[in-house]
């Protein structure tokens, strides 16, 4: 379990997830996809990897008692359009990641899985959490950016930059119903208890000019 699916959760936290129906990609042991069905009450979750590790995520589902919500899903990003087809309604509105830009030669794969996921679903909220380890991030990051609008974490402007993109369209719990229950609608993770090599991102369509 890495370091960048606590800062996830932490974030997702301070979302409505009920009754949304969630997606998780490169799940690993599924604790995101886990805390989201069994903690945060989301409708339906799906969670994602290669062939070798849904024993496992099966196994987690099962000791976590969300059979009911929760399925995992082999999802080979070298052949996504073919783990896609077995993702069928409900469709998700929510995609999650965390630590899955760790291999440069999963770099273009990752961003062809991504391209056919916005295609198929059309989501309305995609994020990823990722723990910065390896110099060729940046060359992910920097084609990430020239195909997407991406809003990140990191220092005090862009991380209000991506709450202010999360607040307007209305994915925060209201002050209310988030830890605390007083004051504005804020992230449950501050900036002192966010490690800094790890960023926090919500990946948008550009729109058309």
């Amino acid at each position: 379990l890495w370091d960048a699916s606590f800062a996830i959760i932490g974030l997702i936290t301070t979302l409505n997830l009920q009754g949304c129906n969630l997606l998780e990609i490169g799940s690993g042991i599924g604790a995101v996809g886990l805390t989201c069905a069994k903690v945060l009450d989301a409708r339906s979750v799906v969670l994602t990897d290669i062939a070798p590790v849904i024993p496992l995520l099966d196994l987690n589902i099962r000791l976590n008692s969300c059979t009911h919500s929760c399925k995992a899903i082999e999802l080979d990003w070298f052949m996504p359009h073919q783990g896609i087809k077995r993702i069928t309604s409900p469709t998700p509105d929510f995609i999650f990641m965390s630590d899955v830009v760790y291999d440069p030669t999963l770099h273009k794969p990752l961003l062809n899985t991504l391209e056919s996921l916005f295609a198929t679903f059309d989501p309305k909220l995609v994020l990823l959490a990722h723990r910065y380890r390896n110099p060729h991030d940046a060359h992910f990051f920097n084609e990430l950016c020239d195909i997407y609008t991406v809003y990140s974490s990191g220092d005090e402007k862009t991380s209000q930059m991506l709450h202010d993109s999360l607040n307007e369209d209305n994915f925060l719990q209201s002050p209310q119903s988030q830890r605390g229950g007083e004051g504005e609608n804020k992230f449950v993770l501050s900036e002192n208890e966010i490690p800094p090599d790890i960023v926090l991102m919500r990946i948008l369509k550009k729109k058309k000019k």
